[in-house]
C-alpha cells in the first residue's frame, strides 16, 4: 500500500468518523433539550442570540452566519420561537425590512437552562476524552478546522 492510499483511506474514515460522532452528540443534546421543549437548531439560534446580542442587536442574517444555518432556515426558527413567547423580532427605525431578533425573559430563563442540561450532556458525551487538557486540545483542533473550511 502507498502512502497516499493510507491517507485517502484514512480521510474517509475519519470523516465517517466525525459525522458519527456528531450524529451521536447530537441525539444526546436533543435528548438533554426535550425537557425544556426545544430542539437542537432552536437551541443553536437562542444561544447564538443570547451570545451576540450582548454587544448589542443583531439581523437575522449575521445570526444565521454565526449559527452556519441558512437564512431562510434561522427565520422559520426564529418564527417558532416567537411563537413560543421565547424571541421577538423588532424592526429597524431607518429600514423596515431588517429584523432585529431578541430573547424575551422567558427566552433568557430558557436558553439558560438549556445551556446547564448540554453542558451536563456535553460532560458525560466528552468524558472518554480524559482530561481537560486533551479536551481543549482536541476542541482546538476542531476549531482549526472549522476556520480553515469556512475560509476557504
Amino acid at each position: 500500500m502507498t502512502a497516499e492510499f493510507l491517507v485517502e483511506e484514512n480521510a474517509v474514515q475519519l470523516g465517517m468518523l466525525l459525522t458519527q460522532a456528531g450524529a451521536a452528540w447530537r441525539r444526546q443534546a436533543e435528548a438533554s433539550l426535550q425537557e425544556v421543549g426545544l430542539t437542537h437548531p432552536q437551541f443553536m439560534i437562542m444561544s447564538g442570540l443570547e451570545r451576540l446580542t450582548r454587544e448589542g442587536q443583531v439581523n437575522q442574517i449575521a445570526l444565521a452566519r454565526h449559527c452556519m444555518m441558512d437564512v431562510a432556515t434561522t427565520s422559520q426558527i426564529l418564527c417558532t420561537l416567537e411563537r413560543k413567547g421565547l424571541v421577538e423580532r423588532r424592526h429597524n427605525s431607518m429600514d423596515h425590512r431588517a429584523k432585529f431578533p431578541c430573547l424575551t425573559e422567558a427566552g433568557r430563563r430558557t436558553v439558560n437552562m438549556a445551556t446547564m442540561r448540554v453542558r451536563a450532556a456535553e460532560r458525560n458525551f466528552f468524558a472518554t476524552l480524559g482530561e481537560q487538557q486533551r479536551l481543549e486540545s482536541f476542541a482546538g483542533k476542531l476549531d482549526e478546522l472549522l476556520s480553515s473550511s469556512v475560509a476557504a
